[in-house]
């Protein structure tokens, strides 16, 4: 009834909708409904994939497509970044700072804030209390730009590891998340020079990668080749330790939307904002320390 009234609310129920002669349906019968174990799969009525002999396997042909050189060189970094570029410094004298401490889908006015220790000048990741080091990299001027700030309750505890990813929805800018500069700059560095992708660092040296060579967000490389890479991440983080627990914070894809009910929030440096912290309801910018 889900399928058959959706259908009829647009008025394309003589389309799809129902299990009927003339109609497009997807359906998937199972051979096992406690376990949902997937016997066959039909796409528009057609058989898709099937279980035969202990073996499942897609069953249409796969169309070879030749994507333009244009599609798989979108990553105009401009250079490669360096820890100098992640670092935040105190003001002059200070010996604690109050930062703006966002976290992965907060939605409400105001940001929160809390007190952290200076040292040598500088404000580092503590990922101990829970406070990671969050970057955003411009992947299309050309001029390296980076913005940051730290965040709470997500991130790496492993020594010098960092997370990057140009799978940031919705502008898809490079996202860095991490407690080493020198690691965030590599997992960026990685995810540029693959053309897009993302990148694990851990105790200073690049452990796994997924590459999405079609607008940093894609591939049409088989899809055999690319779950191993994905799989192969997930284990490489699951033998990490992350705050709050849990492995790939693979859900951080989605903490940069620029939509509501999203207000403050981290994007590329731009003009009028170099630091990149902005409401963007209303445009209104702030520092991340004072």
């Amino acid at each position: 009834m889900a399928s058959y009234n959706t259908a009829r609310h647009f008025n394309i129920d003589h389309l799809v909708g129902a299990i009927a002669p003339g109609r497009y349906a997807d359906v998937v019968l199972l051979s096992d409904v406690d376990t949902v174990e997937i016997d066959r799969v039909y796409a528009n009525g057609r058989l898709a994939a099937q279980t035969l002999d202990g073996d499942y396997g897609y069953t249409l042909p796969i169309p070879q497509i030749e994507y333009p050189a244009w599609s798989k060189n979108t990553m105009n970094v401009g250079k490669a970044v360096q820890a100098e570029d992640f670092v935040i410094k105190a003001p002059a004298g200070a010996a604690t700072v109050t930062a703006a401490l966002m976290e992965p889908f907060y939605f409400a006015s105001t940001f929160p804030t809390g007190e952290l220790p200076v040292t040598d000048g500088l404000i580092h990741a503590d990922p101990a209390n829970g406070i990671s080091k969050v970057a955003v990299v411009d992947r299309y001027a050309g001029t390296g730009a980076v913005a940051k700030m730290f965040w709470k309750n997500v991130g790496p505890i492993t020594p010098r590891s960092a997370l990057a990813s140009s799978q940031m929805h919705d502008i898809h800018n490079i996202w860095v998340l991490g407690n080493d500069d020198e690691a965030m700059a590599l997992a960026a560095n990685t995810v540029a020079d693959m053309q897009g992708g993302w990148a694990l660092v851990r105790d200073g040296e690049v452990v796994a990668t997924v590459a999405l060579d079609l607008a940093g967000l894609m591939t049409a490389r088989p899809v055999a080749e690319v779950a191993a890479e994905v799989e192969a991440l997930n284990a490489a983080a699951d033998r990490m330790q992350w705050i709050g627990g849990g492995g790939l914070p693979e859900r951080m894809r989605f903490a940069f939307l620029t939509a509501s009910p999203w207000q403050w929030q981290l994007v590329a440096p731009y003009a009028g904002n170099p630091i990149g912290f902005v409401n963007v309801t209303t445009g209104e910018t702030h520092p991340v320390i004072w």
